[in-house]
């Protein structure tokens, strides 16, 4: 028998296939698990996410014929693929919605609901509507703003009618980079223009602002804040106060304020004059349209005193005022009837740059024109007084001041010498001019006290206590010609 012996097996070849076999089967799962991965409606996102619920920010609504609401709807999860819903009405005679607003068709109860496309989840709102007044239109007091970026101004509104069942309203801007508006305070943000528009909530009236911005002036002196003259103060219906705002600092670029009243229905505001309508309390804010800082007056209004004398009128001593700068002079008011139950008095000025008042107090601050305003606090009576201020009197060089003996009881003059020998004795002075009666609101002072006097002449007897002081003292007139003031000041010596 012949014995065969074969090589040993080469198993190097099988040994690579093998490896090669393993590391494809590796290859391949791991792809597996990638694609798999991939697959996953978490991790792929072109995957669709189903809807799984919807809310409504109110679940329920009282409303007056002809109110317009909006419901919000928000859509469960926030990254659901499709997010659209559809509105509807369980009765469309009482409450009607579209894409989300709800209107009060007539008074009864009704369902809104919301269903999401995807899924037909829903959210349901309970509407009850009443019967009212409803709202026939709006108006701004201000239909156009001028404004520096930082600015801010208030925007009053004015609902008719003024019985209307709901009297609230929405505030937009149609640029809110430019000018923000929060419950009618418009703020500049940004130079340019933008409308702010109000709706009332019944009926959806509209009124709108047209709104301009401007850069602010890098060199102005900015507002630091604003005071009144009044923290608080109490008024019968229909009574009347005026409150004035104090800007800081004096000097301060812009000192324009806007006024408002927490609630109109007790007491108004306009351009800080304040009215009492009825009983109750509001409170007043002036807020400075250059920071918008603000001051704040509580007002309490009382009944009206059935049994009380009211104020038919008012008048002032003088009606028109030629000062110079840092000049004063005072006011004088007369209240009728003499035996009217509330005589207060308020005062104000057009412009407290030019001329302040501080009852009845004229100041003379700047070269200008100014109005001062007396306002009875019974029944708002007022009286004017137009104030011109110059930088400087001008002396009158055209018209001297003479004294003439009158009264054979004082002895002759002596110079500028007046004796007063005699209680009776009586001297006057007198505008010698050359253009007689263009002279006019001639008023004459003794050492700056007025005097009572008569025309172009005054009288000094012991009635002025010309002869009651003895010693030097200066005898002035004042005159306006033309619409200026001119004075003339002359020495006199009381002798014994």
């Amino acid at each position: 028998m012949t014995t065969v012996i074969y090589p040993p097996p080469t198993y190097g070849h099988l040994t690579n296939n093998h490896t090669a076999l393993k590391t494809s089967i590796i290859i391949l799962a791991i792809c597996g698990l990638i694609f798999t991965a991939c697959s996953s409606p978490t991790n792929n996102p072109h995957a669709s996410v189903e809807v799984t619920g919807v809310t409504l920010d109110q679940s329920s609504l009282f409303l007056t014929v002809g109110d317009i609401v909006n419901l919000n709807a928000a859509v469960k999860p926030d990254n659901a693929t499709n997010k659209n819903v559809s509105w509807s009405s369980s009765n469309t005679s009482i409450a009607t919605v579209n894409n989300g607003k709800v209107t009060a068709v007539a008074a009864g109860t009704a369902n809104i609901t919301v269903t999401t496309v995807n899924g037909g989840k829903t959210a349901d709102c309970a509407v009850t509507v009443q019967a009212g007044t409803p709202v026939t239109g709006v108006i701004l007091d201000k239909t156009s703003l001028n404004l520096t970026v930082g600015d801010t101004e208030v925007l009053t509104v004015t609902i008719a009618p003024a019985n209307a069942t709901n009297k609230n309203v929405t505030w937009s801007s149609s640029n809110t980079g430019i000018a923000t508006v929060n419950n009618g305070t418009v703020t500049a943000v940004a130079a340019g223009s933008a409308t702010i528009t109000v709706t009332t909530v019944n009926g959806g009236k509209t009124a709108t602002c047209a709104v301009t911005v401007q850069a602010a002036d890098l060199n102005a002196i900015a507002v630091t804040g604003v005071t009144l003259n009044q923290n608080s103060h109490t008024l019968a219906v229909g009574g009347m106060e005026i409150l004035t705002p104090t800007i800081q600092p004096s000097n301060a670029t812009n000192k324009n304020v806007s006024w408002s009243s927490s609630n109109t229905g007790v007491a108004t505001v306009n351009n800080g004059t304040v009215t009492a309508i009825a009983v109750g309390t509001a409170t007043i804010t002036v807020t400075t349209v250059d920071g918008g800082k603000t001051a704040t007056c509580a007002i309490t209004v009382q009944a009206a005193d059935p049994n009380a004398i009211a104020v038919t009128g008012v008048t002032l001593n003088k009606n028109s005022l030629i000062l110079a700068v840092g000049d004063t002079a005072t006011l004088t008011e007369t209240v009728t009837p003499a035996n009217a139950s509330n005589k207060i008095v308020s005062w104000s000025s057009s412009d407290t740059g030019v001329a302040a008042v501080d009852n009845g107090t004229v100041t003379a601050v700047a070269e200008g024109e100014a109005t001062i305003t007396v306002l009875t606090e019974d029944g708002g009576k007022t009286a004017t007084c137009a104030v011109t201020v110059q930088q400087t009197i001008q002396q009158a060089e055209s018209f001297t001041i003479t004294f003439t003996q009158i009264s054979d009881a004082a002895p002759p003059i002596t110079g500028p010498t007046i004796h007063h020998s005699s209680a009776n004795g009586q001297t006057t002075a007198t505008i010698t001019t050359a253009n007689p009666g263009q002279y006019a609101d001639i008023n004459w002072y003794i050492t700056g006290t007025a005097i009572s006097a008569n025309g172009n002449s005054i009288t000094l007897d012991s009635n002025n206590n010309a002869y009651n002081r003895t010693g030097e003292h200066f005898l002035t007139v004042e005159v306006t010609k033309d619409g200026k003031l001119y004075n003339k000041t002359v020495t006199f010596t009381v002798a014994p």
